[in-house]
């Protein structure tokens, strides 16, 4: 059985996490949408400047990023003690950074009455710090506004992102490289796919062919087994595959 972010996350020792989430009900993140032809490329840029301003308000340092039609990764080092050692007023501030007062004509007078009520109460003040300082509400508060822009934009209502998130802990050096190469490269990857279909001569192609599964079946010798026990073959060639939660993440797109 899966676990619960929250259970994920160790609440103690600092640490690089993989993050994503996916969108539901067939929704469209960025991209164009094959039935309506609607182009939502602009919604790229929602999530790109939400990012921009709660990096510099939670617990977290991101590392990278990367939007897809139906998905987004986020790549961050996550601290969980950090927010013990803030001050009241950088407690204050950040939290009125995250949930600025509504833009106006009096939107810069009104900027110091909200912290003034949030010093003036410290169990409110209590509860922004351990926001703050949690993972689970710094992916809440980044898809949150997300998703009514989009359900306004198109008419509809409910879940726009799934509840919960994969959350994959990078616990070395290479496991960090691999996941920023990952999410630098992922939205690449279907434009790589035609660059090797159609750039013939190149070590790259080769190598993807020479390790692909069609190419492995080719080279079994001819009395391959058949029926149940040549599925159990594929079985095995695809187990690695099944067993890594991210692989599963990614079929499920």
């Amino acid at each position: 059985m899966a676990k619960p972010p929250r259970r994920q996350f160790d609440d103690q020792q600092a640490c690089c996490y993989h993050l994503a989430s996916r969108c539901v009900r067939g929704a469209l993140l960025c991209g164009r949408d094959e039935y309506t032809q609607r182009d939502y490329s602009h919604r790229s840029a929602w999530l790109t400047d939400r990012l921009a301003t709660l990096k510099d308000c939670f617990a977290i340092v991101v590392l990278g990023h990367a939007v897809s039609n139906r998905h987004f990764h986020v790549v961050v080092y996550y601290d969980p003690r950090a927010c013990i050692w803030w001050d009241d007023e950088e407690v204050a501030r950040r939290w009125i950074n995250v949930f600025p007062p509504a833009n106006g004509r009096l939107a810069s007078l009104q900027t110091v009455y909200p912290r003034e009520l949030l010093l003036a109460k410290p169990e409110r003040l209590e509860r922004a710090r351990r926001s703050l300082g949690s993972l689970s509400e710094f992916m809440r508060y980044l898809k949150q506004p997300i998703s009514r822009r989009a359900n306004l934009e198109s008419r509809t209502a409910g879940h726009f992102f799934e509840a919960g998130f994969y959350a994959g802990a990078l616990l070395s050096e290479q496991s960090v490289r691999a996941a920023m190469q990952y999410v630098d490269l992922a939205p690449a990857l279907p434009m790589l796919r035609k660059w090797l279909e159609v750039c013939p001569g190149t070590s790259l192609r080769e190598r993807v062919r020479e390790n692909s599964l069609r190419a492995l079946e080719r080279y079994l010798p001819r009395s391959k087994p058949t029926g149940d026990s040549w599925r159990g073959v594929r079985a095995v060639m695809t187990a690695g595959q099944q067993t890594d939660p991210q692989a599963r993440f990614l079929e499920r797109r």
